[in-house]
C-alpha cells in the first residue's frame, strides 16, 4: 500500500492556502498532514459550532504522535471552517496542544471533498471518491501535501472509515475479546464521548 501510495502523482495547488507557507506552522518540513476534518470544533459555513464525536476522538490522538512526527519531518496540522477565536477557546477546553488553523472564508475544505454547499447538501456530491444522495454541512478527511522547491503538492486524501486508520484506540479495541462491541448501538461511533465525559469508569 506505501509503495502505491508513493508512485501515485502529485497535484499542484495553484493557490495554496496562506497558512500553507507559513515557517511557524510548517518550520520547513516537507511533508504536511492535514486533518481537514473540521474537528473539534465542526462547525458549518457560517461560524455555528457543532461537535460530532468522531472528530473529537480523532483529535484526541494527535498530540501524543507530533514529537514523533516532527522528527521525521511531518507536521501534522487540524483546519476547521470556524472563527479563529472559537477554535482556540475550543483547543484550551479540551487541553490540546495540536497546531489548528481556521479556513473560514476560504474554499479549501469544499475543494478537498470535506465540506458542501447547500445545493450539494441538498442535491447530493462526491464524497470519499463516490456519490452520495445528501451530503452534510461537512466531513471528516486527512490530506497529505508535500513542499518541494517552494510549491505545494497535494499526495493523498483518505475520508470516512478511512480515518480510523489514526486512531489508535481501534487497535486496542480490536485486540480485545468483546472487539469493538458496537452491535445495536444506533450507529458504530455512538459510543464515543469526549474525554472529559466518561466519568470514573
Amino acid at each position: 500500500m506505501h509503495v502505491a501510495r508513493s508512485i501515485a502523482p502529485w497535484d499542484r495547488l495553484q493557490t495554496p492556502a496562506r497558512w500553507f507557507r507559513s515557517p511557524d506552522l510548517h518550520r520547513q518540513r516537507p511533508s504536511l498532514s492535514l486533518s481537514a476534518i473540521s474537528c473539534c470544533p465542526p462547525s458549518d459555513a457560517n461560524g455555528s459550532a457543532r461537535r460530532p464525536r468522531r472528530q473529537r476522538a480523532i483529535a484526541d490522538h494527535f498530540d501524543c504522535v507530533i514529537p514523533h512526527l516532527n522528527g521525521r519531518d511531518i507536521t501534522l496540522v487540524c483546519e476547521s471552517i470556524a472563527p479563529l477565536q472559537e477554535i482556540q477557546d475550543y483547543k484550551q477546553q479540551m487541553g490540546w496542544r495540536f497546531p489548528w488553523v481556521s479556513s473560514l472564508g476560504s474554499d479549501f475544505k469544499y475543494d478537498f471533498g470535506a465540506a458542501f454547499t447547500e445545493e450539494q447538501q441538498r442535491d447530493g456530491a462526491e464524497y470519499n471518491y463516490q456519490h452520495v444522495d445528501r451530503a452534510e454541512p461537512q466531513k471528516e478527511g486527512m490530506s497529505v501535501f508535500a513542499l518541494q522547491d517552494g510549491a505545494v503538492y497535494h499526495t493523498y486524501s483518505t475520508y470516512a472509515r478511512g480515518t480510523e486508520a489514526f486512531m489508535g484506540v481501534y487497535r486496542f479495541l480490536d485486540l480485545a475479546p468483546r472487539g469493538r462491541n458496537e452491535n445495536g448501538l444506533e450507529f458504530p461511533q455512538a459510543w464515543w464521548r469526549r474525554h472529559d465525559e466518561y466519568g470514573n469508569r
